[in-house]
């Protein structure tokens, strides 16, 4: 009976283990990502907010205006069908 308990608690350590690296991962995953934003407002507030200089750390992209839309005359729309009273003719 004891070795049975000692193979269930050997076979149970590694879930245990993989339990604790996954809740350790999370954590670290958490932490840089605080950290990530921190150095991003940090040079935000260290280069202002001026998007050509963020654009070399990567952190926004320069806006160089939005595209001009061109100027050709839209297609005039189609007339709509004429209905006609007359039935349409057989033919022979």
């Amino acid at each position: 009976m004891g070795q049975a308990l000692e193979a269930a608690v050997r076979q149970a350590a590694p879930t245990t283990e993989k339990q604790e690296a996954t809740q350790q991962l999370k954590a670290f995953l958490v932490e840089s990502q605080r950290l990530a934003t921190v150095l991003r407002l940090a040079v935000k507030q260290h280069y202002g907010i001026g998007p050509e200089k963020l654009a070399e750390f990567g952190l926004q992209q320069p806006f160089r205006g939005r595209p001009r839309k061109s100027r050709t005359a839209p297609e005039p729309p189609l007339p709509p069908p004429t209905e006609t009273s007359e039935p349409p003719s057989a033919i022979d």
